[in-house]
């Protein structure tokens, strides 16, 4: 399995960004469908386990489509980074693995 980090793209600034995928492939929707049940299954078990300073930090897989086939308008995307068009309109998409939030042990946010 070939993982394209960064190929003939510009540089990322994004430390949750992990490689980007073909919507295309068979074995990158498998390569998909397997982190996000690894996830799962990490925020699963970190709910049972907390860390030794009592904080809890969940992850998320996002999703960017990027490339678009066609260009509707003016710009091909929103102004949050979304593509235009949705999932059908990409060529490739992004993966991004993100902590969602902190939670100390009596499963309060923590607020930095």
């Amino acid at each position: 399995m070939e993982i394209r980090r960064g190929e003939g793209y510009r540089t990322r600034t994004s430390t949750s960004y992990m490689f980007s995928l073909n919507p295309n492939s068979y074995t990158d929707a498998m390569l998909l469908k397997e982190l996000r049940q690894s996830v799962k299954e990490y925020n699963r078990n970190l709910k049972e386990n907390s860390n030794p300073d009592g904080t809890r930090y969940f992850k998320r897989v996002t999703v960017k489509y990027r490339d678009a086939k066609v260009k509707t308008g003016r710009n091909a995307y929103t102004y949050h980074g979304d593509l235009i068009g949705g999932k059908e309109n990409s060529n490739r998409w992004d993966i991004y693995v993100q902590d969602r939030r902190m939670y100390d042990d009596n499963y309060r946010l923590i607020r930095n």
